[in-house]
């Protein structure tokens, strides 16, 4: 099953900052500003209470798929699969053309 990988873009848990939601391939699916990590993982749809943006993550991966929320604490800069995520968006962003 696909994965989409959800993260709060600062180095601090608290405090205002933009969340984003990136799939495997490194197409981001939706962003949000939110005041904390935790808010974000809501945001985002990432957790159990919250169907937000779900029809973008559908749209990108309509057989299947399911969030990880990679929270800070949990070794976010070292999380393998959403680095590889990351690295895809930076390649796809340098290939473009002008």
């Amino acid at each position: 099953m696909n994965i989409i990988y959800g993260f709060f873009n600062s180095h601090q848990e608290f405090g205002d900052s933009v969340g984003i939601a990136i799939a495997e391939d490194g197409e981001v699916l939706a962003t949000h500003v939110s005041s904390s990590e935790s808010f974000s993982a809501h945001d985002l749809g990432m957790n159990a209470s919250c169907t937000w943006r779900h029809e973008s993550y559908t749209k990108k991966y309509p057989k299947g798929w399911h969030c990880e929320f990679v929270r800070i604490r949990d070794g976010r800069d070292d999380h393998a699969g959403l680095q590889e995520a990351l690295k895809a968006h930076d390649q796809h962003a340098n290939s473009c053309s002008n």
